[in-house]
């Protein structure tokens, strides 16, 4: 934001976060995602205003700062959440330039006398979903909760954020996420947030992810299932809208007791981790960096996929998939496109593709009981 030299002195902070927010939704480079502007913006409305937001920004130091931060851990706020409340403060303040691009409030920022009293982020708690919970997850027969269940098993299957998956469309056009069917695999383009797709979160997280052939033909037997013809959502709703996080988390990850998406993905590094996955091939699936040294920038073993293939049906997926069985229907014989209907029926004597996935179809080598060192991965 540029501010005349001779006004900088008494503006607050609520003004220039405003202004702040208007800079981050119209600039050029690097454009901000839509998720982190929500986030910005809540941080700055519901807490950031109202206990800041009349002070001068001139005259907010390290001691107020450290007050703030001091404020939202009585507030019980999440260790993460407190860190990153104050990084903003610091974003916000730094944002204020003069014509020349100068940075009208130059401050020292004393890290460790601001933060005294936050505990660190790598406290918080990470909850890891189990074997267990997975196999029983995948057992529960209530009413719609099949569509669910694939869900959660693809995502404690691939790896995928929540966000991810629920970009993917059917097939691949090259432009989208999709779930290709003849290669096996799941192309991950963009992410999707409260119905807006975007960017992934990283770079690295622009990725391919094999699938053991199990996973891949669950997800067959669903798509014909549920009538799924190529482009639409691989899970939407009735009217063929993608779900949303907020709303799978009450529908699929409550009754089926699974605590959070992330753990899902979680014990999907554990597992690899577990069977020995090459490195450079489980960072590549799950979409993280795979480094800086000049050894990381040559490899490019990650590219070759038989092998890439071979390795995920090596490494199978450590629990049993749900079973998938029903017939498809429309919701209307009045549309022209067949909508979606998740709700997957009884079996009925017309022949049903399906797929009855069980732990016959894995290595042997992952029910074989975990070494100590294993165990704590």
């Amino acid at each position: 934001m540029h501010v005349e030299k001779d006004c900088y002195k008494s503006m607050l902070l609520s003004n220039l976060a405003e202004a702040f927010l208007v800079r981050l939704k119209t600039r050029k480079r690097k454009p901000i995602k839509p998720a982190t502007l929500a986030i910005f913006s809540s941080y700055i409305r519901n807490h950031i205003n109202p206990r800041i937001g009349a002070l001068e920004v001139e005259s907010i130091q390290n001691k107020q700062l450290k007050e703030f931060a001091e404020a939202l851990v009585a507030k019980d706020l999440a260790p993460k959440t407190c860190h990153e409340m104050v990084a903003l403060v610091q974003k916000i303040i730094k944002s204020a330039e003069d014509e020349s691009g100068n940075t009208l409030f130059v401050r020292n920022w004393n890290r460790e006398f601001i933060l005294e009293n936050v505990a660190d982020v790598r406290e918080q708690r990470q909850p890891v979903c189990t074997k267990e919970l997975l196999r029983e997850a995948m057992k529960v027969r209530q009413a719609n909760t099949d569509k669910y269940r694939v869900i959660v098993a693809l995502l404690a299957a691939s790896g995928s954020r929540i966000g991810e998956l629920l970009a993917l469309r059917c097939g691949d056009d090259g432009g989208h996420s999709g779930w290709d069917h003849k290669n096996s695999l799941l192309t991950i383009r963009t992410s999707l947030w409260r119905s807006q797709e975007q960017k992934p979160k990283t770079p690295s997280s622009i990725r391919v992810v094999d699938l053991a052939t199990p996973v891949n033909e669950m997800l067959q037997a669903y798509a014909e299932a549920s009538c799924k013809n190529p482009g639409d959502y691989l899970f939407a709703t009735r009217n063929g809208t993608a779900f949303t996080a907020h709303g799978l988390h009450k529908q699929a990850l409550v009754p089926l007791c699974i605590p959070g998406f992330h753990s899902l993905r979680r014990w999907r590094v554990s597992h690899l981790k577990m069977v020995g996955t090459p490195e450079p091939l489980l960072k590549a699936w799950i979409g993280h960096s795979n480094g800086n040294d000049i050894t990381s920038r040559y490899d490019r073993s990650t590219e070759d996929k038989e092998w890439r293939q071979t390795w995920a049906n090596k490494c199978g997926i450590g629990f049993d998939l749900p079973e998938m069985v029903g017939s498809a229907r429309t919701t209307s014989s009045r549309r022209t496109k067949s909508k979606i209907t998740h709700t997957l029926l009884e079996p009925s004597t017309e022949k049903v593709s399906s797929y009855q996935a069980s732990d016959d179809d894995l290595p042997a080598m992952l029910f074989e009981p975990p070494t100590e060192s294993a165990g704590q991965a």
